[in-house]
């Protein structure tokens, strides 16, 4: 499967209360990993992918890519960001006198979401186990990230119920995002019924540019014992999903099969 990943990159401006030490304005990227190793608890966390510096030296740039956020943490908030700076000569590490101060953070991609009117619909299979739902609720939380909440919305699928959109607050996250206990869920439904509300712009995604659909479920749309949907309409969701769903070009849809999944790899998704 495709690795997907869904956290914004930020660019985070300092400005240098001295700058004696600092000789030109350019950092090879070969030097980009021992910079993140000394900027998060952990290298997964964050990833520099740029850093460059003004022409005259006082600021400089630092473009990260944020992995795995987690709950409540907020990409834009600057309370959470310190910025240290060590100089590095022969492997050795050293103190310098430049005190970077931070004068603006900025998340690039959620930037581009809105600038498009990019809005998500997230579809969560509820009967799945709870390691399972533990994934993708840290999904959903990185996502978050990426998308504000009047963006991003949540339908949640036991057995025959579909639910309606829910925005992705931190309520209804800890709140519907629990296990039932149920064989089976109308997928094909409900996903076909919530495309043709996207590619419509009903309901919350009136005047959306653009849509996407992201269904987190273990597909398992047979009956065991017969051989026979559950879902009376299977078929013919089947095939109105798959041969309409194409001819949209403003409505993407994915897929995550939750069963394919190592439990163990964050970074399959």
């Amino acid at each position: 499967m495709s690795k997907l990943k869904y956290l914004g990159i930020a660019c985070i401006a300092l400005i240098l209360s001295s700058c004696e030490d600092i000789i030109n304005n350019y950092v090879d990227t070969s030097d980009l990993d021992i910079l993140a190793s000394y900027i998060g608890p952990a290298k997964s966390d964050m990833e520099v992918t740029d850093v460059t510096f003004s022409p005259d030296y006082k600021t400089f740039t630092v473009s990260t890519r944020m992995m795995h956020a987690g709950p409540g943490f907020s990409i834009t908030d600057s309370t959470l960001v310190r910025a240290e700076v060590t100089e590095v000569i022969d492997g050795l590490r050293h103190s310098v006198r430049a005190t970077p101060r931070l004068v603006e953070m900025r998340n690039v991609e959620a930037e581009g979401v809105a600038q498009n009117d990019l809005r998500m619909l997230i579809l969560v299979d509820r009967t799945l186990p709870g390691d399972r739902l533990e994934q993708i609720r840290h999904y959903i939380y990185d996502i978050r990230t990426v998308f504000e909440q009047d963006r991003l919305y949540l339908v949640f699928m036991d057995g025959s119920t579909i639910s309606k959109e829910f925005p992705a607050t931190d309520y209804i996250i800890e709140s519907y995002l629990k296990h039932i206990d149920q064989p089976y869920i109308y997928l094909y439904r409900a996903m076909q019924e919530n495309r043709r509300k996207m590619v419509k712009r009903e309901g919350v995604w009136k005047g959306a540019k653009r849509c996407v659909m992201l269904t987190f479920a273990a597909e398992r749309p047979y009956d065991d014992n017969s051989d026979i949907p559950y879902d009376k309409d299977h078929y013919r969701y089947e095939e109105q999903l798959v041969t309409r769903t194409m001819k949209d070009s403003t409505f993407l849809t994915y897929y995550v099969d939750m069963d394919a999944l190592d439990t163990n790899d964050d970074d399959d998704v």
